[in-house]
């Protein structure tokens, strides 16, 4: 199994977010999570990315696990840090997920440049067949995020995920913010990287009809 989510708790002060939250993704399979608005399914994506810390219960990704209140050891840590390389996140707000001070193409690169097997040499290459897997042109690696519209820069954002070839990828709500064009594009290009890489997906929504359409399986949260 290449994520397993066992017995996920989360609290805020006295509100309860996640009470044993369990999931499972196989390699190559797109899962989704279903839910309202404040259910807890945007806490467990960050939790699973190692974006934010659970109050109780394990993930393991790729044969490493990190568990709630268990400091790993020198060992396991480095397990931990070279297993979730091969994870990246799609967030709701692609615009937020880059920084201001940096090009587009520079952010993409951050997908690959700390994996293992890359190299500063490749990065020219690598963003551009980046931009030309998410249907974006090369010039879009001179600009900024704001300087996109919201489509484009979620798309920059999805190359920035699947520039290092994880195994996979997290969308929090990555159509949301779109209007209904710009998220069939979106959505017909995520399933391209599915059929292509074989990359799995964890994909977040409140849409329900979307969820049914690319999933192959649902946890309700």
């Amino acid at each position: 199994m290449l994520l397993e989510v066992k017995d996920m708790a989360k609290r805020y002060g006295d509100k309860v977010v996640l009470d044993g939250a369990c999931l499972t993704v196989a390699a190559g399979e797109k899962v989704g999570i279903a839910g309202p608005s404040g259910a807890g399914k945007s806490t467990l994506a960050r939790i699973i990315a190692r974006l934010e810390a659970a109050d109780a219960g394990a993930v393991t990704f790729d044969g490493a696990t990190v568990e709630a209140g268990l400091k790993p050891t020198a060992a396991e840590q480095r397990q931990i840090r070279q297993a979730w390389l091969g994870l990246q996140m799609v967030f709701q707000n692609p615009e937020a997920s880059f920084s201001a001070h940096m090009n587009i193409g520079d952010a993409i690169w951050e997908g690959a440049a700390y994996r293992p097997g890359f190299e500063r040499g490749q990065q020219r290459q690598l963003v551009a067949e980046a931009l030309d897997a998410v249907g974006l042109p090369q010039s879009a690696a001179r600009k900024r995020a704001f300087e996109l519209s919201g489509g484009e820069c979620q798309r920059a954002a999805i190359a920035r995920a699947i520039i290092g070839n994880p195994k996979l990828i997290v969308c929090d709500e990555p159509t949301s913010a779109l209007d209904v064009t710009v998220q069939a594009n979106i959505m017909a290009l995520l399933e391209e990287i599915h059929a292509t890489r074989h990359t799995a997906f964890l994909f977040i929504s409140h849409n329900q009809p979307l969820l049914d359409h690319f999933c192959n399986r649902i946890y309700e949260v």
